[in-house]
């Protein structure tokens, strides 16, 4: 008999922590229980393992449509996809707040990693950031270069670097949004620092770099460098400074 002091803790928020012995009693030959998907989820998270809707659906033996629900409900999403696969990322709800998460997975962990200079992480948490900061009660606002009002974000320990988010739209059985802003590698550098993410070593010039280096990489992540033909990757040059505009789509 297990012991269960060895194969199971809990925490008062609500989570338990199980021995990952009892993946050897998944099932093979029937349908998976949402704690069974749960606990696989979990596993995948953790080892950073690439997942897919169809894998996960074929496992499960569940609908596709089923699967992809009960990861959304569980907080989860499958970001940085090739060919239907990808690797499990937290969805940020401040973007679809219609959606209520059940907390199915712990994501504490996720919440404080360090990703390092990662450039696809870097700007996600300075969004993210300006989301935190940003009340969306005000009315959207029409602004120059948009067809449609957006929200206007800003973040108070950040000068003359605005984000534009645009109204959440909905598409067959898409939920998606996008969130855009334009400014040089030196203000993007700024903005990192003053949000707390990025090292001391990361400069205008490495993030250029970066950039260049990872276009089709942040594409496949949801984010577009939007540039100019002739002056690729900058999206404009002015006054000698040359302007970035990346845009990233958030999907659920």
């Amino acid at each position: 008999m297990l012991n269960r002091m060895e194969t199971i803790s809990s925490d008062k928020n609500g989570f338990l922590s199980i021995s990952r012995w009892f993946e050897k009693t998944l099932p093979g030959n029937r349908r998976f229980t949402e704690l069974e998907a749960a606990y696989l989820v979990q596993i995948d998270l953790i080892d950073k393992n690439k997942v897919s809707i169809g894998q996960y659906a074929k496992r499960w033996k569940w609908s596709k449509s089923r699967a992809k629900k009960f990861l959304t409900l569980s907080g989860l999403e499958i970001a940085c996809q090739e060919n239907g696969y990808g690797f499990l990322k937290p969805i940020d709800f401040h973007f679809s707040p219609s959606i209520q998460p059940i907390s199915l997975i712990d994501r504490r962990r996720e919440k404080n990693k360090d990703y390092g200079d990662n450039i696809f992480h870097l700007l996600e948490k300075l969004v993210a950031a300006y989301i935190d900061q940003s009340n969306e009660a005000n009315y959207p606002q029409m602004v120059a270069g948009y067809e449609d009002p957006v929200h206007i974000l800003t973040h108070a320990d950040i000068e003359d670097l605005m984000m534009f988010k645009s109204l959440t739209q909905s598409v067959d059985d898409y939920v998606f949004c996008t969130v855009d802003f334009l400014a040089t590698s030196s203000k993007i550098i700024e903005a990192f620092k003053a949000v707390g993410c990025g090292s001391m070593a990361m400069n205008a010039s490495i993030f250029s770099a970066k950039v260049r280096k990872s276009r089709e990489l942040l594409l496949k992540c949801g984010w577009e460098t939007i540039s100019t033909s002739g002056i690729e990757p900058y999206f404009k040059i002015s006054g000698g400074y040359r302007f970035y505009k990346f845009r990233k789509t958030f999907t659920h």
